[in-house]
């Protein structure tokens, strides 16, 4: 049928398939040649837009996505294409992942981690390396900031074991053994051009002397004395980054002297075996102003023992009970052990906010000294919540306000808590020498270290618990989520840049 001399187009719903995808061809001709002349993006011409961004998919368990297809209305990229764009992070931003199995230590890790880290240090201000352990598994990695300056945490292996220095050689490379972790991309290529990385540590020796950011060491104590080769916090020489002494001789349990509140020399890197208890070799060399002085661990520490040891004292078991029940938020049987006998970052958060002592104090008959000891430590902990984890670069007025602080609870620690020097308390030196010297503090602590377990705990259970009792595959798919979400985030953010 001939209508103006033009044969009639059928409707869409008529078409054969090849027809119809001729007609699709045409019409994304149409739209292309459209947004050139109009100078408008071609996803703002189409009536049905993706509801979100492929990359962002990623993030998204495949059953998530499939139950989200069957949505009317919605329309998200296939599979097929997400996999196309999972290889593709693969090779521009080292998402590749394996598998490891030796001497009962098993394990993943990222097999290309230099061309991720590489994708990091192009937008992240610092990178600081580190690991924990956490239900089981223990993660090293990087900590980074993202386009936004926000703090973030990607583990490039984790294992199931402790982060004790014997679990944590295991991972060493043996000369004359096959490498227990494998490299490959632009790792391997750093491998053949004459630099020595066989193994995640000689990984981390490299990043720290060549990158051009600045690289610091992160983590808890346990950690960091556990990588420096030294004995654990309850030592002659409790500190990782100096070699202050500790005084043992009151007591079995740990009575630390005044020398913790006096400088010590730092603790070198190259010290031998037997120094300042120092019993093996160190698996990372950092310059003690390099190390991060844990002031997570610090505000944890420091004002759950006030909270414990001090409240219970000034206030009673009942009221204090009273309130720690009014701020946590997790019953204590779906809790971890430190959530049951401490309060965690967010619930101090509330309980610094909420101001929980001071009605107690107005209905208290207290003498004028437990009132002062009373607000006096209410200062401490708003003072340590203030200063010690926000991501601000320091001021001068923020320095020098901490560092006030800092010498107040140093020298009234024992008359306002009744409670000895810890070590935490003598951290503080090293916060305030830190400070002071890279203005920044709280982006670099192991703050996202210690939210990640949680994270990779959820995702290995709820996404991966088909494989069952394979726990080596589950911890690799587990890794490889978290690596391609990393990914895509710092994909996402270069396309809003460009």
């Amino acid at each position: 049928m001939y209508v103006e001399g033009l044969r009639k187009r059928k409707e869409y719903d008529e078409l054969q398939h090849s027809e119809r995808s001729d007609r699709s061809k045409q019409f994304r001709g149409f739209v292309d040649d459209l947004s050139k002349r109009l100078k408008v993006p071609k996803d703002q011409l189409y009536e049905n837009q993706y509801t979100m961004p492929p990359n962002q998919l990623l993030q998204l368990d495949g059953s998530i996505r499939n139950q989200m297809r069957a949505i009317d209305g919605v329309k998200i990229p296939c599979e097929n294409t997400l996999s196309k764009l999972k290889m593709e992070l693969a090779v521009t931003h080292g998402t590749m992942t394996g598998e490891f199995l030796r001497g009962g230590l098993m394990g993943a890790y990222m097999s290309d981690p230099l061309t991720f880290l590489q994708s990091v240090s192009t937008r992240s201000q610092f990178l600081c390396i580190g690991g924990d352990a956490g239900n089981g598994v223990s993660k090293l990695g990087v900590t980074y900031t993202n386009r936004r300056g926000k703090q973030k945490f990607q583990p490039l292996l984790v294992y199931a074991g402790k982060d004790d220095w014997e679990s944590l050689e295991k991972l060493k490379h043996e000369p004359g053994e096959e490498p227990l972790t494998p490299f490959f991309g632009a790792t391997r290529l750093a491998q053949l051009s004459g630099h020595s990385i066989n193994d995640i540590w000689d990984l981390f020796q490299y990043v720290k002397d060549t990158c051009r950011k600045p690289v610091y060491l992160n983590g808890d104590m346990a950690f960091l004395l556990a990588v420096q080769g030294c004995k654990t916090a309850s030592s002659l020489n409790p500190c990782p980054i100096c070699i202050v002494a500790a005084d043992k001789t009151r007591s079995d349990a740990l009575r630390l002297s005044q020398q913790l509140l006096e400088p010590a020399a730092p603790r070198r890197p190259e010290l031998p075996v037997g120094k300042h208890s120092k019993e093996h070799k160190s698996l990372l060399f950092f310059s003690p102003d390099e190390i991060v002085p844990l002031p997570l661990h610090i505000l944890l520490g420091l004002c759950n023992r006030i909270i414990s040891d001090t409240y219970a004292e000034l206030l009673g078991a009942e009221k204090l009970k009273a309130a720690w029940d009014s701020v946590k938020s997790t019953p204590a049987w779906k809790s971890g052990v430190a959530d049951i006998f401490g309060l965690n970052g967010p619930e101090l958060c509330r309980w610094e906010r909420r101001d929980i002592i001071a009605p107690i104090l107005n209905e208290l008959k207290l003498s004028r000294t437990q009132h002062k000891r009373a607000e006096k430590c209410q200062l401490w902990i708003s003072g340590l919540h203030r200063h010690l984890l926000h991501a601000r670069n320091w001021t001068d007025a923020e320095v020098s306000e901490f560092t006030s602080l800092v010498a107040s609870m140093q020298s009234e620690w024992t008359a306002v808590t009744n409670t000895t020097v810890t070590p935490k308390v003598h951290m503080l030196t090293h916060a305030v020498e830190w400070v002071k010297k890279h203005r920044r503090l709280g982006v670099c602590s192991e703050a996202q270290i210690e939210s990640y377990h949680a994270r990779f705990t959820r995702i290995m259970n709820d996404h991966h618990s088909n494989l069952g009792w394979d726990l080596g595959r589950r911890m690799v798919r587990t890794l490889a989520d978290s690596a391609v979400a990393a990914a895509t985030q710092m994909s996402s953010a270069a396309a809003k840049t460009d």
